[in-house]
């Protein structure tokens, strides 16, 4: 038995592929390599600025010019030639490092709990110690974890890049 396709099912199927990638294809977007997108930010609005000596620093948005980009930086304004620019990235959301600390610390807590359920042996002495100790062992080594991941936990868009 041999199967036939239909041109018509073929037809069908280019069109939907089309329509799914062509939104995507179709969307404009700013040149990654013009200055425009950096000056159009809104003071206030948190960037990173990587340099072409390889250091990189975060503040905030206050003013480009044709030739530099002015931020402050740790209460100070500091300024950056065009020039020595290598990429600059709007940083988009706030660091959730408390929301991943407390979601850290119930994992961690439920973690510890289960070890110390697992090593408790009811007719030793002091056997029930150990689930208690792991939950707060657990919870402080899961909060600790989920700081440090919140931390980093940011989204980088890259608006400009030299060329």
């Amino acid at each position: 038995m041999q199967i036939k396709k239909s041109p018509i099912a073929c037809i069908v199927a280019v069109c939907l592929l089309i329509s799914v990638i062509a939104p995507a294809a179709m969307c404009q977007q700013a040149a990654i390599g013009d200055w425009s997108v950096v000056q159009s930010l809104s003071t206030r609005d948190e960037i990173a600025i990587s340099l072409k000596n390889g250091n990189e620093v975060k503040g905030k948005f206050l003013d480009a010019g044709a030739i530099e980009v002015t931020i402050i930086h740790k209460g100070r304004k500091e300024s950056f030639a065009k020039d020595s620019v290598a990429q600059i990235y709007h940083l988009k959301r706030k660091a959730e490092k408390g929301k991943f600390a407390l979601i850290g610390a119930g994992i961690g807590a439920g973690i510890g709990l289960g070890i110390g359920a697992a090593k408790n042996s009811p007719p030793v002495d002091d056997g029930e110690i150990y689930p208690i100790m792991g939950s707060i062992l657990g919870a402080g080594i899961g909060a600790v974890g989920g700081f440090l991941f919140g931390q980093a936990k940011r989204k980088r868009v890259l608006i400009y890049q030299a060329r």
